[in-house]
């Protein structure tokens, strides 16, 4: 009896901490918007080249992507 009692408090701790953890990622989703704005407002303003911009597009797509889709593994 004692051993099923903390077997379910565990289960229930993994809940809870997955829960955080998905959310931590949906911030950093968040986060890599703006990340994304920021880089597009720095063209516009000339403070990085047309090059730069796409290349760091390119790795910024990448990383949403593997986010996104191991975000969608946890729910």
């Amino acid at each position: 009896m004692g051993y099923s009692i903390f077997r379910t408090h565990s289960n229930l701790k993994i809940e809870q901490s997955s829960k955080g953890f998905v959310r931590f990622l949906q911030m950093s989703l968040g986060s890599a918007y703006e990340i994304e704005t920021q880089l597009l407002i720095a063209s516009d303003l000339n403070f990085i080249i047309q090059e730069e911009l796409n290349s760091l597009l390119k790795n910024l797509d990448s990383i949403i992507k593997m986010t996104s889709k191991f975000k969608s593994t946890l729910k």
